[in-house]
């Protein structure tokens, strides 16, 4: 699995740290329309939920003898919703790969339903986009 290859490479008492959405807030409402269009690569993270503290902690306990997680909030400052939007779904691999497989009337659907969404967790009001994004930083030292 990658947590081993991540803990094989490194040298005792060295550290493995990564960050992962956690899924709460925008992030976790942006996925939510998209989940009945989901690639196996979509479903396979949500099964491997590396956002959710208790599941790092069981997964890295046999190699770590500890485990740091800590839940941090970004503060996502973007040109406006519609430019978000666009570069997201432009961008993001995972939406590149998903609007590959769309018929076209869900391609033509999900970029509005998207951009609804967005606009909804909007904090600014100036025609700016600011989003509070929550993530989990862990970093894990090699037993």
């Amino acid at each position: 699995s990658s947590v081993d290859e991540m803990f094989r490479v490194v040298t005792l008492g060295g550290l493995v740290g990564f960050t992962e959405w956690t899924g709460e807030g925008v992030v976790g409402a942006l996925w939510e329309p998209l989940s009945g269009f989901a690639s196996p690569k979509m479903e396979q993270q949500d099964a491997d939920d590396w956002g959710n503290e208790d599941h790092v902690r069981s997964r890295l306990s046999k190699h770590a003898s500890l485990i740091d997680v800590r839940r941090q909030v970004l503060q996502g400052r973007f040109e406006s919703v519609d430019r978000f939007c666009t570069d997201f779904w432009q961008n993001d691999p995972e939406i590149r790969a998903l609007d590959a497989v769309l018929a076209p009337d869900q391609r033509s659907g999900l970029p509005s339903q998207l951009r609804r969404l967005i606009a909804d967790w909007n904090m600014a009001t100036d025609g700016r986009l600011v989003l509070e994004l929550s993530y989990l930083l862990t970093v894990a030292h090699k037993r």
